[in-house]
């Protein structure tokens, strides 16, 4: 081969030099490249792996961050979480330097005892609310009652229209004797705030929604308006065997003719 390079003349002897040296240049260059980006890498890697966060404690008036020694996790807050026993979960801040403790919205709570706990006011003994109408600040203020039972108790009441007897409130989700037991007491029932079903023209999706009707009896009562035309008392529902004579007292006061 190098021998047909001298048959060439100077000027193509020249190109094909020049052309040689070019493809030589391409193939040093990318091997230097590559070698280069993956130590680059790899050192990018291995100081992810070990580098923690830095955090300054000072910045200038100018704005500039000064040449302050690095520490490796941000200096400890203040404001120290404070945990409420009724609802299970830490609900605010305490911070030292004030002695105060701030509720979530940031405003200050109120502190109650030496342990820090922040409690909403309860109701003492003799003070009653209506059972009807609280709403779930006021029943998490009777004994017995935090959150969850402020909002199952809430949620139950619209289901049924309204509560007629205290004892009902045994029937809300996950209620336990015990708080049952304490809260009963401090509660009264204005009946006229329950709201009723109207029976004759109620959709079987609004009668089955009741905690004591539920699908069978609701479509029992749509069959029998269906037949009659009208239902004018609840003492024609006797004659439907998805009904017991318990099932229709408790009733009565949720079904309007």
């Amino acid at each position: 081969m190098w021998r047909d390079f001298f048959h060439f003349t100077k000027g193509e002897q020249y190109g094909i030099m020049v052309l040689a040296a070019l493809v030589a240049g391409i193939f040093i260059g990318k091997f230097l490249f590559e070698t280069k980006s993956s130590e680059t890498d790899t050192e990018i890697v291995e100081q992810s792996a070990t580098d923690t966060r830095i955090y300054y404690s000072e910045r200038p008036a100018n704005g500039d961050r000064q040449d302050k020694p690095p520490v490796s996790s941000p200096p400890k807050d203040k404001a120290k979480r404070y945990y409420n026993n009724e609802t299970g979960s830490s609900q605010g801040k305490y911070r030292e330097e004030t002695g105060t403790y701030y509720s979530q919205s940031g405003r200050p709570a109120e502190r109650s005892g030496r342990d820090g706990y922040s409690r909403q006011r309860k109701l003492q003994k003799g003070e009653v609310i209506e059972l009807n109408s609280a709403d779930t600040i006021q029943l998490k203020m009777v004994p017995g009652i935090g959150s969850y039972y402020a909002r199952s108790i809430s949620n139950y009441r619209h289901l049924l229209g309204g509560y007629y007897r205290k004892e009902q409130l045994q029937e809300v989700d996950l209620m336990r004797v015990e708080n049952y037991e304490k809260m009963v007491a401090y509660f009264y029932i204005d009946t006229l705030l329950i709201t009723p079903i109207p029976v004759n023209t109620a959709s079987l999706g609004r009668l089955q929604a009741h905690p004591y009707l539920l699908f069978s009896k609701a479509k029992a009562i749509t069959d029998l308006r269906r037949e009659k035309g009208r239902i004018n008392s609840i003492r024609e529902l006797e004659v439907l065997e998805e009904f017991t004579s318990e099932d229709l007292e408790r009733l009565r006061v949720y079904l309007e003719f």
